[in-house]
């Protein structure tokens, strides 16, 4: 072996900070719940949210932070279970404790404070606020984190808890995939394509499979280019300059949705299928290429470098519990805003933006401390009384 090949971190920081950034994307992607749902909202005026000039790109395309957690959560799987679990070194019962006292506590307690906001809403304003599908039948699929999984009939309760419910779903492919050492990266490309197709039929789930699957590939793609000292120069350069492109792109308004009508305009009709046909391979390329090897670039950068990001890592805790806590608290704030009489026009406002996230950053904080890894420890000495992870 090569003296100079370096080990593998024990914790990418970098990919820590990533993470708890991209929860906070998707933070600002929904901000326009405040303004499209329930009683009181008027025509979105899309360019009037806070901040706009400054977050125009995550007003625009914050949903794709969701497709960065799932290839983010490949490239970690295979790299903190790949191996451990293709040698049975961590069997099934214990991965799945691990993953279900990581998950569930938070998902039950914010799926119980939805439910009670979202019975208040109704009475106050005779519907529901955003998420209209909140019976018994689609209660229960939430219960089994099943709200994704193409059973549903529409968006219910905590609705982004819908791409949880895919990892749950990835989750036992992966471990399947593994143990029967079936992880090869030609297999990993055959899930990813396998996901494309599904696109038409389980989007979401689809959706999950080629982005998990990708940052698969990508953790096979590290594993390779760390034996070699110059792909720590030349791999993030390489992303930097696609990232260059890409919001080049977005800032000409080639890919941005706010500027789909001057498209319109001056493309003819019958190429629009064409253009459209164009966008969308433009984005699969920033989801199946892009961000895994922006996953890499910063895995190798830290790698090579011996740590990257380890005073800000503290951000990483934010993820779940933002990715989860967001709605609720906007439900919070809109029945505070019912009861006070304040119209639906302040979340306009940056007072707004500020006041909300005043409470959210705290908020996320504390649900780790005191609720996430206190019940996650519980629920591992008890599952796991002599294995515990």
């Amino acid at each position: 072996m090569n003296s100079d090949v370096r080990p593998v971190p024990a914790r990418f920081h970098s990919l820590d900070v990533i993470r708890g950034l991209a929860a906070l994307t998707v933070v600002v992607w929904h901000w326009q719940h405040f303004l499209l749902g329930g009683v009181g909202a008027e025509v979105f005026r899309q360019g009037d949210q806070p901040f706009y000039s400054q977050l125009t790109l995550f007003y625009h395309w914050g949903w794709l932070a969701v497709d960065f957690f799932f290839s983010l959560s490949g490239f970690v799987f295979f790299w903190l279970y790949g191996q451990s679990v293709g040698e049975h070194r961590v069997d099934g019962v214990s991965f799945s404790v691990a993953r279900f006292s990581r998950l569930y506590p938070l998902h039950l307690a914010t799926f119980g404070a939805v439910m009670a906001g979202q019975a208040l809403y109704r009475a106050q304003n005779g519907t529901f606020f955003i998420y209209s599908f909140n019976d018994g039948y689609h209660a229960l699929l939430n219960v089994f984190m099943a709200s994704g999984w193409g059973l549903e009939k529409g968006p219910s309760y905590n609705g982004p808890i819908w791409s949880v419910s895919i990892e749950v779903l990835l989750y036992l492919i992966f471990f399947l995939l593994c143990r029967w050492r079936l992880g090869r990266p030609i297999m990993l490309g055959v899930l990813v394509v396998s996901g494309l197709c599904l696109l038409h039929v389980l989007p979401a789930l689809g959706r999950g499979m080629v982005s998990f699957f990708a940052g698969g590939l990508a953790y096979a793609a590290y594993t390779s280019l760390r034996r070699t000292a110059s792909t720590y120069r030349w791999v993030p350069c390489v992303a930097v300059l696609i990232w260059i492109a890409v919001l080049f792109d977005f800032c000409t308004g080639q890919l941005s949705s706010g500027l789909e009508s001057i498209a319109e305009r001056l493309v003819p009709r019958h190429m629009q299928a064409t253009l459209d046909l164009f966008d969308k391979m433009k984005l699969q390329g920033i989801v199946i290429v892009l961000f895994p090897l922006t996953i890499v670039s910063l895995a190798l950068v830290e790698t090579w470098r011996g740590t990257l990001g380890r005073r800000v890592a503290f951000i990483g805790h934010l993820s779940y519990s933002s990715y989860l806590l967001h709605f609720p608290l906007q439900l919070a704030f809109v029945l505070a805003a019912g009861t006070l009489g304040v119209s639906r026009n302040f979340f306009y406002t940056r007072e707004s933006f500020l006041l909300f996230v005043a409470v959210l950053i705290p908020l996320c904080f504390a649900s780790y401390r005191w609720l996430e890894l206190p019940a996650q420890r519980v629920l591992r000495r008890t599952l796991l009384p002599v294995r515990h992870l």
